[in-house]
């Protein structure tokens, strides 16, 4: 639907999800969606699903945008897949014990560093700097250097970004600038991956302002991080890594905007995962120690989500002795396939000869990826291709009546490689079946139930009861898991609750005192079950099916900046700042000292990521020990000032 309107103060939201890109256009002064539009997701190429999507959209309202928002998968995906640029890892002061995961950058080590205190312990050696310059600026795309306690005193790490910067004039990050938390192993690695992905996120922010002026769209870009805060495209360009879970993160704030709630069990369901988070007092909790992705772990602070394998687009792998697993992986719904003829001709087939073979095989079609090259090296690739340029080809076609030899394994691998894509049974087809939704062609989702049903020993209505059952089962036990923090020792309780089990006598009763907050097109219908089972209610507002690209417009600009104060030896006061370290002769001057300078950072960094007025919220914390007459005597304070406001606007 959309709301026309003549002026206003108009932004611009844009989600590249993991199956599909959202967008809205976004009244800023009522909050009010104007226009939404989802269009596939090209994971091959984003600028390509984001023009898409702008399409669809009023083009005078677009071009009156005064502020465009994106939320990205681009850096969560490339890390995951282990993709970017060339980067050199400087360290400085690292013990050659000290193991560093430099995900694929060139590691230099060189002398110089701090101690915990922030004492210099050796000079840096700036001959081996400039050398290792020399030696790596012909290949390199990006730079970065980490000092071993850069976060107790950053001045190597300060001078390092300086001369590498006037030598090479190529991007340059300092482990300091992303995180001022110790473990300095984790540090240079979030240092690493973030000078990989610079040449990455350059790509795609060019590309974005390219489509964004040819469709006269003149506003500032600003880009979703993962705590679900905002930076502007500048300061994207030199921190991607904090890019990291953008999408997630854009859905929870998306789905607090649109119910008008500051608290409850954030649930964004969408065609190849599920996110869940907490939120309360109107935020959502931040992992402090740092995004886990791909097996990495970093120091990027994003929202603490927990992702599962299950969505729409989720395959449901049936076996004929009854068994069932829904996910993790995604497939293309069969409901979405084209040649519907041929497609309903092959499920008829199946059912009135009922062959031998895995279920999940005989219901899968192989289609055509459009943007790989339909002239593959080796020749029986080639028949493959010209065969699946006619469309879709059922697996049991080709096993039957192979165009080449090996045609099984060929397709495998070819899937392997994303030059083919599988299309199977989903909740997509499920949901079409039993009416609670109406995506692509029902008929086909229809026929390829009775045919499941049929081989396996079921009913139609039958099938799709268990699978619906299913879905709620492994969604209500994930959403426990990640309330509870529960582990293998409860799995037992959780079971046992789930299935209205007594354990020795005991009957257990669980529920949520707070809603769930849905989000994702295919929410309601996954969580309405979810809700009643948990005895809560499921909000579901208008437009949460791009309740991301809502989230990434109605985001704030914030940036937290953490001073630290400890006590010395001759009781004297100590200062870590993330521009240097200051002494004090008391702890009250050290304070007032650490107010003024966080509140300075904070502003400055704020008003760099897009910021226009800036407000202050300030906490501090002390950490105490017991003095010579039982008094408590502080040895640390930890003063912290978050510095927000909305961003800029044209």
């Amino acid at each position: 639907m959309v709301k026309i309107k003549e002026t206003g103060q108009f932004g611009l939201g844009v989600d590249c999800g993991g199956t599909y890109t959202d967008a809205v256009i976004y009244d800023l002064d009522s909050g009010e969606v104007l226009a939404s539009r989802k269009y596939p997701t090209t994971h091959f190429e984003l600028t390509l699903c984001i023009d898409g999507v702008l399409e669809g959209l009023p083009p005078g309202m677009l071009r009156q945008a005064r502020l465009v928002c994106l939320s990205t998968t681009l850096a969560t995906n490339a890390i995951v897949e282990g993709k970017g640029g060339k980067a050199c890892l400087i360290l400085m002061g690292y013990d050659p014990a000290v193991t560093v995961a430099p995900y694929g950058a060139k590691v230099v080590r060189i002398t110089g560093g701090h101690n915990v205190r922030g004492g210099e312990t050796e000079p840096l050696d700036e001959e081996s700097l400039r050398r290792a310059i020399r030696e790596n600026d012909e290949w390199a795309d990006a730079f970065a250097v980490s000092g071993y306690f850069s976060v107790r005193n950053p001045q190597h790490e300060i001078k390092a970004h300086s001369i590498v910067a006037a030598e090479t004039g190529k991007p340059i990050v300092c482990g300091h600038e992303l995180s001022m938390q110790l473990d300095a192993p984790r540090r240079a690695t979030t240092a690493a991956i973030n000078a990989r992905l610079i040449p990455l996120i350059a790509r795609l922010i060019s590309s974005v302002q390219s489509i964004l002026k040819r469709r006269e769209i003149s506003a500032p870009l600003m880009v979703v991080r993962g705590d679900g805060t905002l930076m502007g495209a500048e300061m994207a360009l030199q921190r991607p890594v904090e890019t990291i879970l953008s999408g997630p993160a854009a859905s929870v704030v998306g789905a607090m905007v649109l119910s008008g709630r500051g608290e409850g069990v954030v649930i964004d369901v969408g065609g190849t995962t599920t996110d869940i988070a907490w939120v309360e007092e109107g935020l959502p909790p931040i992992n402090s120690e740092g995004a886990v992705v791909g097996g990495l772990a970093t120091r990027v602070e994003a929202i603490d989500i927990w992702t599962v394998g299950l969505g729409g687009d989720s395959w449901i792998k049936l076996a004929k002795n009854g068994e069932m697993e829904v996910g993790p992986r995604r497939v293309l719904p069969l409901a979405l396939l084209g040649k519907a003829g041929y497609v309903s001709a092959e499920l008829e087939r199946l059912r009135q000869i009922k062959p031998r073979g895995t279920l999940q095989d005989l219901l899968t079609f192989w289609v055509k990826m459009d943007y790989k090259s339909s002239d593959p090296s080796r020749s029986d690739e080639r028949q493959l291709m010209e065969r699946l340029e006619q469309g879709p080809l059922s697996h049991y076609d080709l096993k039957t009546s192979p165009p080449c030899d090996d045609a099984t394994l060929r397709i495998l691998s070819m899937e392997h490689d994303g030059s083919v894509f599988r299309a199977s049974l989903t909740p997509t087809d499920i949901f079409n079946t039993s009416g609670d939704s109406k995506v692509g062609n029902v008929g086909l989702s229809e026929a390829a139930v009775e045919t499941a049903a049929l081989i396996t020993g079921r009913t139609s209505g039958e099938l799709v009861e268990e699978v619906k059952q299913a879905i709620k089962e492994a969604v209500t036990r994930e959403v426990l898991t990640f309330l509870l923090g529960a582990g293998r020792a409860e799995k037992p309780l959780l079971d046992a609750w789930r299935r209205g089990r007594t354990i020795r006598g005991v009957h257990l009763s669980l529920s949520l005192q707070s809603d769930i907050l849905a989000a994702g097109a295919p929410a309601s219908i996954f969580l309405e079950p979810v809700a009643q089972g948990l005895s809560c209610a499921c909000v579901t507002p208008p437009y949460t099916e791009v309740a991301n690209a809502v989230g990434a417009v109605a985001g704030r600009v914030s940036h937290r900046e953490e001073i630290i104060i400890r006590r010395q030896a001759d009781e004297s006061y100590r200062a870590f700042a993330s521009d240097g370290c200051y002494d004090f002769s008391s702890l009250a001057s050290a304070s007032e000292a650490a107010s003024r300078k966080a509140r300075e950072l904070a502003s400055e960094i704020a008003r760099k990521a897009g910021a226009g007025e800036i407000k202050i919220d300030e906490r501090s914390e002390d950490f105490t020990f017991s003095g010579p007459e039982g008094e408590a005597m502080v040895f640390e304070r930890k003063i912290t000032v978050r510095a927000f406001g909305r961003p800029r606007i044209a």
